[in-house]
């Protein structure tokens, strides 16, 4: 009976070689340490860690900017102790309005 359905399949799948193959295919891709699950894991999170990158990269461009701008206008430096910090001048009344 095993032999009339081993008579239907084609030759190239008789081959010993490719018998071999597809079962060590089949074992690299599903039962692995790196199975294709892992590496779609690792796909993903190096993405994520890409964008996090990326976005870490824009602020460290604007800081940059920002303390060049601090380091040549002592204006600026004024601008933001007053708005960040509420420092004022002698004599001076700041209101704060929400």
């Amino acid at each position: 009976m095993l032999k009339k359905y081993l008579d239907k399949l084609p030759n190239w799948l008789k081959n010993k070689y490719v018998l071999v193959s597809c079962v060590f295919f089949i074992y690299l891709f599903f039962f692995s340490k790196y199975n294709l699950a892992y590496q779609y894991k690792l796909n993903k999170e190096q993405r994520k860690l890409y964008k996090i990158n990326a976005e870490l990269n824009k602020k460290i461009v604007d800081l940059k900017r920002i303390d060049d701008n601090l380091k040549q206008n002592p204006l600026t430096i004024e601008r933001i102790a007053r708005e960040k910090y509420g420092m004022k001048r002698e004599g001076e009344t700041v209101f704060f309005i929400p």
